[in-house]
C-alpha cells in the first residue's frame, strides 16, 4: 500500500470512529476537510468539504474551521463567481472574528486570482502581502502573493520585481515545487533576449522533471521554452512535449490550441501545416473562442492556402474576428496586407493595403512590415511620382533600420522602376542585385530585377545576358507567370528564337492570356516557321487574338493571301484585307497588290477584274512603284483589255 493510500486509510479510520462515537463536532470537521485535501479528483474533494460544511451548518458552528472550509470548498470550483462567493464568505468570517492570521491572507491571495479586472486582482494580493507582513510571515505563501502580483503589472521591471521577491523566498526556504518553477516560468516571460527567457524556462523545466510533475503549468513552460529557440526542431520538440501533456491530462482549451497552431508553424510541409493550423481551429470552434490567437490562424492558414480564393477565405475570417473584438494591432495590418495580396485588381488591393497603413500610422510603429505595406501600396499606383514617394519611404524605413534583406531588395528594384534616367534605373537595380547576390538569394524578384537590367542595358549582349539569367531562375523555380512569358518574348525578339517565342506562348496560355502581345508572337512564330501549315496555324490564331489592331490584322491578311493557294481563301483574306485599309484609309504598295492577287482570283465578270487592277496600278502610279507587281498589273490589263475588244467585234 501506498503512503497516500494508507493515509486515506487513517483519515477514513479516524471518521469511522469519531462517527461510531456520535461526535460531530470540532474533529470530525478537520478529519473530512483532511480527507478532502487527500484526494485529488475534485468531486470527491468538494464532497468531503460540503460534508463539513454540514455539519458546521447544523452545530451553527462559525469559527476558523468554517472559514477554512469556505475556502477549501471554493477551490474546488472552475467557475469564478462560486470560488469568489467562498473565498468572500471566509475573509467576511474571519472579519467577524477579529481573526488575522496566515489563512486570512491565503483567502485574499485566492480571491485576487477570481477577478478578471487587474484592478481588483492587485487589491486583493496586496490585502493578503499587507497581512503577511504584519504577522511577519515570510514562507510559500507569501512567495505565492508575490508571483500572483507580479502578474498584475503591465510593466515588465514591476513584473520582475515581484517575480524576484518570490523567488527569493522559495530559495532561502529551500523550496522547490511546481509554485516555484511557475514563478521561474513567469520571470522568463518579463525579458527580451531568447536567452534569458530560456534560462528560467529550464530552471522551471528542470523542476518540474525532479519532481515528476506532468500539470497544464508544465505544458505552458515547455510551450514557452519552445518560443525561444530559432532551430525548428528544437521548437518541435518541446511543443510536442508540451502537447502530450495537454493530452495525457485530457486538456482541450486556448493554450492547446495555441500549441497547435505553433506546431503547424514548425512544420516542414504543407500538409502537416494545414493539419495543425485545422486542429487549433476545431479546438478554438469547439470552445467557442474567437480572440487575437483563432484570427493568428486563418492568418497562417491563409498564408499556406495555393488558391488565391482560399487565401481569401481565411484572411476575411480573420479580420471578421478582429472587427468583432475591436483589435487592431500589428497582426491586424499584416491580415489586411496579406488581404490586399490575393486581389489582382489593384484598387482592391489598394484598399486593403491602405488600411493596413493606417493601423501601423495609428500605432506609431516603424519596422520591417510597415515598410513592406508602402512598398505593398506603391505598387498600386499608376502615378509615377506618388509611386516612387512610396519606394522611398520603405528604402527610408530600411535604412533607419540597417536592414538589408530581400524585402529591401525589392523596394530598390522597384524605386527603380520609377525613374526616365537608365543610369538611375540601373543603379538602384544593381543595388537589388547585389542584396540579392550577398544572400544567395534567386527567386522570382532576382529574376525581374534581372528582366528590368535587360530593360536599361547598353547593348543587345547585355541585353541577352540579363534576360538569360532572369528565364534561368524562372525556369529552375518552375515560375509560369506573365512577367516570365514577357522575359521569354524579348529575349526572343533579342535573339530571333522561335523557342522562346514558343515557350512565351506556351506559358500565356497556362496561365489563360489572351491579349496583343500573344497575338504579336503568334505572328512572329508564323514570320519564323518553315512550314506552310504551321505559318498558316500561327497568322490565323494571331487574327482572332488581336484586338483594335486593324492595320496589324490587314498585314497577317496580306501574308495569309500570299501563303494560300486556294483561290476561295485568297479571295476571302484579299476581301478582308481590303475592307481594313479601305477603312483606315490607307494606300500604300501592300494594298496595291492585294488588288492585283484578288483581281487573279476572279475569272468573271471581267469588269470587275478590271476594275481590280485598275486601282492596283492607280496606287502603284501615285505612289511611283515600279515593280514586278507593276508590270504585272499592266500585263493582265492589256490582256483583258484586248480580249474585251474582241468580243466586242
Amino acid at each position: 500500500m501506498s503512503n497516500e493510500d494508507k493515509c486515506l486509510d487513517y483519515f477514513e479510520r479516524a471518521l469511522e470512529t469519531y462517527e461510531r462515537l456520535k461526535i460531530k463536532k470540532g474533529n470530525t470537521v478537520i478529519v473530512y476537510n483532511a480527507l478532502g485535501n487527500s484526494f485529488t479528483e475534485v468531486e470527491k474533494k468538494r464532497n468531503y468539504f460540503k460534508k463539513a460544511l454540514e455539519i458546521l451548518n447544523k452545530l451553527n458552528v462559525k469559527n476558523e474551521q468554517t472559514a477554512i472550509t469556505y475556502m477549501n470548498l471554493g477551490s474546488t470550483f472552475d467557475e469564478l463567481n462560486a470560488k469568489r462567493d467562498y473565498y468572500l464568505r471566509a475573509i467576511s468570517l474571519y472579519k467577524q472574528l477579529g481573526l488575522e492570521n496566515e489563512n486570512m491572507g491565503i483567502a485574499y491571495n485566492s480571491l485576487g486570482t477570481t477577478f478578471n479586472e487587474i484592478d481588483k486582482r492587485r487589491e486583493q494580493f496586496k490585502m493578503a502581502l499587507l497581512i503577511f507582513k504584519r504577522l511577519n510571515i515570510q514562507n510559500t505563501n507569501t512567495a505565492r502573493a508575490y508571483n500572483s502580483l507580479g502578474t498584475t503589472f503591465t510593466s515588465r521591471e514591476e513584473q520582475r520585481k515581484y517575480y524576484m521577491k518570490a523567488l527569493e523566498i522559495y530559495k532561502e526556504l529551500g523550496v522547490e515545487d511546481e509554485n516555484t518553477a511557475r514563478t521561474f516560468t513567469n520571470l522568463g516571460t518579463t525579458f527580451d533576449t531568447k536567452e534569458q527567457q530560456c534560462e528560467y524556462y529550464m530552471k522551471a523545466a528542470a523542476i518540474y522533471n525532479k519532481k515528476g510533475l506532468e500539470t497544464e503549468t508544465t505544458a505552458n513552460n515547455y510551450h514557452n521554452l519552445g518560443n525561444t529557440f530559432i532551430d525548428k526542431e528544437k521548437r518541435r520538440e518541446y511543443y510536442m512535449r508540451a502537447l502530450k501533456i495537454c493530452n495525457k491530462l485530457g486538456i482541450e482549451n486556448e493554450k492547446t490550441a495555441v500549441i497547435y497552431n505553433n506546431l503547424g508553424a514548425t512544420s516542414d510541409t504543407k500538409e502537416s501545416q494545414i493539419e495543425w493550423y485545422k486542429k487549433a481551429i476545431g479546438v478554438y470552434n469547439a470552445i467557442g473562442v474567437e480572440n487575437e490567437n483563432t484570427a493568428r490562424t486563418y492568418n497562417n492558414l491563409g498564408i499556406i492556402s495555393e488558391s488565391k480564393d482560399n487565401q481569401r477565405d481565411y484572411y476575411m475570417k480573420a479580420i471578421t474576428i478582429y472587427s468583432k473584438i475591436r483589435l487592431e494591432n500589428e497582426n491586424t495590418a499584416n491580415t489586411y496586407h496579406n488581404l490586399g495580396n490575393t486581389f489582382e485588381a489593384k484598387e482592391k488591393q489598394y484598399e486593403y493595403y491602405r488600411k493596413a497603413l493606417y493601423i501601423y500610422l495609428r500605432l506609431g510603429i516603424e519596422n520591417e512590415n510597415i515598410a513592406i505595406v508602402y512598398n505593398s501600396l506603391g505598387s498600386t499606383l499608376d502615378d509615377k511620382e506618388k509611386r516612387k514617394e512610396l519606394f522611398a519611404k520603405a528604402l527610408e524605413i530600411y535604412k533607419n533600420l540597417k536592414l538589408e534583406n530581400k524585402n529591401t531588395a525589392n523596394a530598390y528594384n522597384d524605386y527603380g522602376t520609377t525613374f526616365d534616367e537608365r543610369e538611375t534605373k540601373w543603379k538602384y537595380y544593381m543595388q537589388a542585385l547585389d542584396i540579392y547576390k550577398k544572400l544567395k538569394i534567386e527567386d522570382e524578384n532576382t529574376g525581374v530585377t534581372y528582366s528590368n537590367l535587360a530593360t536599361v542595358a547598353e547593348t543587345k549582349e547585355e541585353q541577352e545576358l540579363n534576360y538569360t539569367k532572369a528565364i534561368e531562375i524562372y525556369e529552375r523555380l518552375k515560375i509560369e507567370k506573365e512577367n516570365v512569358a514577357m522575359a521569354y518574348n524579348v529575349l526572343g525578339n533579342i535573339k530571333g528564337s522561335a523557342e522562346c517565342y514558343k515557350n512565351a506562348l506556351e506559358i500565356y496560355n497556362k496561365i489563360g492570356v489572351r491579349n496583343n502581345e500573344t497575338a504579336e508572337i503568334c505572328e512572329k512564330l508564323g514570320d519564323l516557321s518553315i512550314e506552310k501549315n504551321e505559318k498558316y496555324v500561327y497568322y490565323v490564331e494571331a487574327i482572332e487574338v488581336y484586338k483594335d489592331k486593324d492595320e496589324v490584322i490587314a498585314s497577317i491578311y496580306y501574308k495569309l493571301i500570299l501563303l494560300c493557294y486556294i483561290e476561295d481563301k485568297q479571295k476571302e483574306y484579299c476581301t478582308k484585307a481590303l475592307e481594313l485599309f479601305t477603312k483606315l484609309n490607307i494606300e500604300s504598295e501592300k494594298v496595291a497588290d492585294v488588288y492585283l492577287i484578288l483581281a487573279s482570283t476572279i475569272e468573271n465578270p471581267i469588269e470587275e477584274k478590271i476594275d481590280y487592277l485598275a486601282k492596283a496600278l492607280q496606287i502603284y502610279n501615285e505612289l511611283n512603284i515600279e515593280t514586278v507587281n507593276t508590270a504585272q498589273t499592266y500585263f493582265e490589263l492589256a490582256k483583258l483589255t484586248n480580249n474585251t475588244q474582241g468580243q466586242i467585234t
